[in-house]
């Protein structure tokens, strides 16, 4: 299901257009898939957050691995996409995020391509419910 209870923006205090899932199965875990528009890099164009184990990861395919219908569900095509490379520093890896500091079910991440335009810093909050 596509939640209303995140949002994402950046430090210049805009909303970043993404449709945030929280994954079925998985606890503690959300999907972004950011809007088409914004064209962020292939395969950084959806990222797995996962806040029990402090981890951003893509996932394999990236944005191609998720369907959303309606702006009410996001529906993952392949099991492949449960798993996800991190992407704050592998070896031998381009580094996209070298910034990273999670709190609860918040998160902070410097930003990277595109979605530069919203600030040096992105921010993925869980609303009050």
């Amino acid at each position: 299901m596509i939640s209303d209870n995140f949002k994402v923006y950046g430090s210049h205090n805009r909303i970043i257009p993404a449709k945030i899932g929280i994954r079925k199965g998985h606890s503690n875990q959300i999907v972004i898939l950011f809007d088409k528009e914004l064209n962020v890099k292939n395969e950084l164009d959806a990222l797995i957050v996962d806040f029990d184990n402090k981890l951003i990861g893509k996932p394999e395919r990236g944005r191609k691995a998720f369907i959303s219908f309606f702006n009410i569900f996001i529906y993952q095509k392949t099991k492949k996409a449960d798993y996800f490379i991190p992407i704050n520093g592998l070896p031998g890896d381009p580094v996209y995020i070298t910034y990273i500091n999670f709190n609860g079910t918040a998160l902070q991440f410097n930003s990277y391509d595109n979605l530069r335009q919203f600030g040096d810093t992105i921010f993925v909050r869980q609303l009050d419910k």
